[in-house]
């Protein structure tokens, strides 16, 4: 019965077809050409409304609808937000405030983005419309920030110890001199939650770039309490401080990874001799290129001449070195009011910031204490060469990324529990200038072994 009546509906279309001189495709209902459309890419569907006067009317009616469907399923529910406030920041008005605008208006456009980006729980594509070009642009740079968390990752599980053995083993070579015997160091797999939480950073590496164009400290002593700096720490203490590290994390992964790039075989000799004033002109050319400009340079194998073109280009006004917003923790931490010390208690933070697996936030709050606390307990790997003990090889095994079952194995049992730490700094306040000075766990660090 099911057949017969296919069939007559069938014999109906092509009836219609043959009387209209229209295609079967174009006289399907306006539900079943929206169904169509969401299915294809919005080049796809570009193409589909240049076919006739047909689709170009419906595509035009139902632009908008269509584009919402599309953001949604490709860049997913997690990541609207940050993708939708990345679009912001890309407009010529964003650029033009940015460049040209006063502090107070950069700072209100910063204000105005948090709030309406990142300020409610409604998916985002409900408040904002978007047209197929601007779908094109988001998944573009969705399929760039997919390439380098899949590849940064990678990296980083490569440098991990090996499994059941914390020693600390990186030097600045090793992974390119002996590729092999990396690979066999470590044999667990990046987990779909860790690879999730290199998507993010990468979205809010870009953010952190597009934010604001000059560097926030401008050399005067009060510039963090400037509009911009505000503006910007209000953004910020919207994530959680470990998620603030994990872009700092993996802007230092992608500038190795861009550094070795560029000099893939001289293993230090002429290009290592100022291997910091290299890397400092990395971070510069990353934070004047967004991931999709970076992606297409590595596919074209630029990477040494589009740096060093960038180079020549630079002017002798100050540039962002960092897409991340401070050096230490002082904007999530408490402070007292009449001394101005800092507290390290991460109760209330892990309450603001809730995690289903702890192992982020623990990594944060053992690179936190490290430098603050003379707990034994903390400081137990500090003798053994373990890979706790590192500050290289903890940012570039992307140490934060990991869940608290791998950070385990990797400390060999090491890492002192979620309870511990929080018990051990619960009443624990140090100095600001302290707090700013040390920033264990934040910086490419130096290691022990190094060989420059």
């Amino acid at each position: 019965m099911a057949s017969q009546d296919t069939e007559a509906i069938l014999a109906i279309q092509h009836q219609r077809a043959e009387e209209t001189q229209l295609s079967m495709l174009e006289l399907l209902p306006y539900e079943l050409k929206h169904a169509v459309a969401v299915c294809c890419n919005p080049e796809a569907v570009i193409n589909l409304a240049l076919t006739g006067p047909t689709f170009y009317a419906f595509i035009k009616d139902a632009e908008v609808s269509v584009s919402a469907k599309i953001i949604k399923h490709t860049i997913g529910p997690d990541f609207i937000g940050l993708a939708t406030a990345l679009h912001l920041t890309e407009s010529s008005l964003w650029s033009h405030v940015a460049f040209n605008g006063t502090e107070q208006s950069q700072a209100q456009l910063i204000t105005f983005l948090t709030d309406e980006s990142l300020g409610c729980d409604r998916p985002a594509q409900l408040r904002h419309s978007y047209n197929l070009n601007d779908t094109i642009q988001m998944l573009q740079f969705r399929s760039a920030v997919d390439y380098y968390a899949s590849i940064l990752s990678e990296e980083a599980r490569l440098r991990a110890p090996k499994s059941g053995d914390p020693m600390c083993y990186y030097s600045p070579f090793l992974d390119r001199v002996q590729p092999l015997q990396l690979k066999l160091q470590s044999s667990m797999p990046v987990s779909a939650t860790e690879l999730g939480r290199y998507t993010k950073a990468l979205y809010l590496m870009q953010l952190g770039c597009n934010l604001y164009k000059r560097p926030l400290n401008n050399g005067t002593v009060n510039w963090r309490s400037g509009p911009v700096y505000r503006a910007a720490q209000q953004f910020w203490t919207r994530f959680a401080p470990w998620e603030h590290q994990q872009v700092r994390c993996v802007q230092t992964m992608l500038e190795d990874h861009m550094f070795y790039l560029m000099y893939p075989q001289d293993f230090g000799r002429k290009a290592m001799r100022n291997p910091f004033k290299l890397r400092e002109l990395i971070g510069i050319f990353l934070l004047s290129h967004d991931l999709c400009e970076t992606m297409e340079i590595e596919k074209h194998g630029t990477a040494k001449s589009s740096i060093e073109g960038f180079q020549h280009q630079l002017s002798d006004a100050p540039m962002r070195r960092e897409a991340w917003f401070s050096n230490d923790d002082e904007p999530w931490l408490e402070k007292n009011p009449v001394n101005g010390d800092v507290s390290l208690n991460a109760e209330p933070i892990f309450a603001r910031y809730p995690e289903d697996d702890s192992g982020p936030r623990d990594a944060w709050l053992q690179t936190l204490l490290f430098i603050s606390t003379e707990d034994p307990a903390l400081h137990s790997h500090q003798h053994m060469n373990n890979y706790l003990g590192c500050e290289t090889c903890l940012t570039l095994s992307g140490f934060v990324f990991l869940d608290r079952a791998k950070l385990d194995t990797y400390s060999g049992g090491l890492l002192q529990t979620t309870d511990y730490m929080v018990n051990a700094s619960s009443d624990m306040w140090i100095i600001v200038e302290l707090l700013r000075f040390h920033t264990w766990g934040r910086s490419v660090g130096y290691h022990r072994f190094a060989r420059l």
